[in-house]
């Protein structure tokens, strides 16, 4: 349930709704305060739409401390970097959260690009 809530914000932020994205992802927050997909589509709505890495940076940071291996919190995280030009850091987050995934993850593609880069 909390997954496909997670997948529902992400389709909505994509597509520009992002008021109903931060609805759906708060609801999902509200019961599980450390839900790494939920932190990380609410950083990526903070980083996007509202332009506050500090607070992006701060929300991948828990998603990444739930779970290590969550793609879309670490991607969240390199973008931003990558948005503000901070090509070392982009690199080396891009790097740190590679090491632990097998070769050929699904989804590692925007990590992978931005580190080769």
């Amino acid at each position: 349930h909390q997954r496909s809530a997670v997948a529902f914000a992400r389709a909505l932020h994509v597509s520009g709704e992002h008021d109903g994205a931060a609805q759906a992802v708060e609801r999902v927050l509200d019961k599980q305060p450390e839900h790494a997909g939920a932190l990380a589509v609410r950083a990526c709505i903070a980083q996007c739409v509202h332009r506050d890495f500090k607070a992006a940076e701060a929300l991948c940071q828990r998603a990444i401390a739930s779970d290590p291996t969550h793609l879309p919190a670490w991607e969240v995280r390199v973008r931003g970097h990558a948005i503000r030009r901070q090509w070392l850091d982009a690199a080396t987050l891009g790097e740190r959260a590679l090491a632990p995934l097998a070769a050929g993850t699904p989804g590692a593609w925007y990590l992978v690009e931005t580190v080769t880069e």
